[in-house]
């Protein structure tokens, strides 16, 4: 833009950085105010601040605490190889930085540092570190930086550790020179370093949670852009992918970059949801759940109550203006014993429900990149997909607590039973909680809280994987493949790549039982072998693909496979699965 204006039309900057290596010294204070930004999110988010109340306090103590005493532990490096790390100060803010890299991981970041301050700190310290390994990008970052070096960095570095907090200031070197001349000899021309001036169109992007290239930085370039368009995109991080709002306003543009771009869809970009789920135990585990109403015989309820819960999810998706539900289609196959699914077919019609009864070679024209090999036939149903599972359960517990509902996290027990009532529920020792009537749905933990129901609810071990498609192979995400179950020999179900997320493949094959209580949870080598060995059939072009994460998850079994919601037989409150 500065060089050749003539033989540009318009220009797209997205995160862009500050020309000169002063920018750089000031990363301290942006990612301090960064940090701060998150904790200020975290409160005005309702379930987020029940959960956290004290997120910026724990933070700085942790930082404290490491800094005096650093966690030690041991990582997995790679399959058969372990190492040990140690989780100091300085590492603390290095792998925190790391973390603002990923919309999931920023949205995990306060449930980590409360349980390093307060909950299992060695399993958020393990979940924070990862393999131990640091990124990268200081290499290649400093070849940049050092390429740009001007005499002015000393003194901004200098400013910016008198400003930023203590934890900070060992993030703003004192002068980059003598590292630099140990990285090359030749350094740019200074006039290099001076604000682009231009009336080149052109259109800035920054993300929320950019702590690398904020929307400070970017607000100066555009200041010397006389047509220049800025928008700072909710939710999002460094370099993350147009979809949605971003790239409606990137479209715009390029379309048309002397017009303004229509950018009224930022307000209705969600914003981030927190995770509150604590780390140790939980029911279960994941960012989606599949939604599909083909079920076997004699389930035409469970139908009937899928048609129905999918409904309301739409519903409150248009109330909340929040998206919950994605219609991928869900792919039911069927193998040689098919009676499950040619007993689902009429249910499907009763509660009306479309669906399709696709032949092999239907399937295999329209996912050529499904190997059908073993299945008779299949169901599919186009209006079925999956649902953003934990971004529902926050956005429940938020609509929950604005129409003045409460939240407690706590470990509750069931009172004493007298004169078929249930005398309130203990939340702790010196704290009993009353109400006109209970729920327990309390998962695989049911036989614990009433053990008389212990024989009859069967917790089992299960195993969920995520593996990486293919580089720029689009054929494996939501767009291009329905969520889907293997009815046949292999008892496996999958949800395709989204919200740039893995692969989703679980065996559905119950597994040992378990007390969810001690359980730990590890991935075990057989089965991520099976699940391996079933990509390599099922799906070959991910065969050899990397494992990118795991969840382990408990299933809660009746003994005839059936939902439990039923009325306590002594206290008349009801129980419920």
């Amino acid at each position: 833009m500065r060089r050749d204006p003539q033989g540009i039309r318009s220009a797209v900057l997205q995160n862009p950085p500050v020309l000169g290596p002063a920018f750089e010294a000031e990363h301290p204070l942006f990612l301090q105010r960064t940090l701060e930004h998150i904790f200020a999110a975290c409160a005005a988010q309702p379930s987020c601040h029940t959960a956290f109340p004290s997120l910026e306090e724990d933070f700085y103590a942790v930082y404290d605490e490491v800094s005096k005493k650093p966690l030690e532990m041991q990582v997995e490096r790679s399959v058969s190889a372990t190492g040990t790390v140690w989780l100091d100060d300085d590492r603390l803010l290095q792998n925190i930085r790391e973390q603002l890299g990923s919309p999931r991981e920023i949205a995990r970041l306060p449930l980590l540092m409360h349980e390093l301050r307060r909950g299992d700190r060695m399993r958020a310290a393990r979940v924070l570190v990862g393999s131990g390994a640091l990124s990268p990008w200081q290499v290649l970052g400093h070849l940049v930086f050092c390429y740009d070096y001007d005499p002015a960095y000393p003194a901004v570095a200098a400013s910016i550790r008198a400003k930023v907090r203590p934890p900070f200031r060992t993030h703003a070197l004192d002068d980059l020179r003598w590292d630099c001349k140990l990285w090359q000899d030749r350094f740019a021309d200074p006039s290099e370093h001076a604000p682009v001036q231009s009336d080149i169109p052109t259109l800035l992007l920054t993300g929320e949670f950019d702590w690398n290239t904020p929307t400070e930085g970017a607000r100066r370039i555009a200041a010397t852009l006389k047509r220049s368009y800025l928008y700072e995109i909710p939710g999002e991080h460094h370099g993350q992918r147009p979809e949605g709002c971003h790239e409606s306003i990137l479209l715009q543009f390029l379309e048309n970059p002397t017009r303004q771009p229509d950018a009224s869809c930022i307000a209705t970009v969600p914003r981030m949801a927190f995770e509150t789920k604590t780390l140790d135990i939980a029911s279960s585990g994941g960012e989606t759940r599949t939604i599909r109403a083909t079920y076997g015989p004699a389930h035409v309820l469970y139908t009937k109550m899928v048609v129905r819960a999918l409904q309301l999810w739409q519903e409150y998706e248009q109330r909340w203006n929040l998206r919950l539900f994605f219609r991928s289609g869900a792919l039911r196959m069927a193998g040689a014993d098919d009676s499950y699914e040619r007993a689902a077919l009429p249910n499907l019609q009763e509660a009306g429900v479309r669906f399709e009864k696709l032949s092999v070679s239907d399937c295999a024209k329209r996912w050529p990149q499904v190997n059908f090999d073993g299945v008779s036939w299949s169901v599919y149903e186009p209006d079925s997909g999956f649902l953003a599972a934990r971004r529902g359960c926050e956005a429940v517990l938020n609509a929950f607590l604005k129409q003045g509902g409460k939240y407690r996290q706590a470990q509750a027990s069931p009172g004493s039973i007298a004169a078929n009532r249930m005398e309130g529920i203990s939340l702790s020792q010196d704290e009993i909680l009353k109400a006109d009537a209970y729920v327990f749905a309390t998962g695989p933990w049911l036989g614990k809280v009433f053990p008389f129901l212990a024989p009859t609810i069967i917790p089992t071990r299960q195993e969920v994987f995520f593996f990486g498609a293919p580089p720029g192979n689009l054929r494996f995400t939501e767009e291009q493949l329905p969520t889907w179950i293997d009815g046949g020999k292999y008892p496996f179900f999958g949800v395709p790549g989204n919200h740039w997320r893995g692969f989703k493949i679980a065996d559905d094959t119950r597994g040992p039982v378990i007390d969810p209580s001690t359980m730990e949870r590890e991935m075990s080598q057989d089965k991520l072998s099976a699940a391996r060995a079933y990509l390599r059939m099922r799906f070959p072009e991910m065969a050899g693909s990397p494992l990118l994460e795991t969840r382990v998850c408990q299933y809660e079994n009746s003994t005839d496979h059936n939902f439990i919601l039923d009325r306590h037989p002594e206290a008349g409150k009801r129980l419920d699965r």
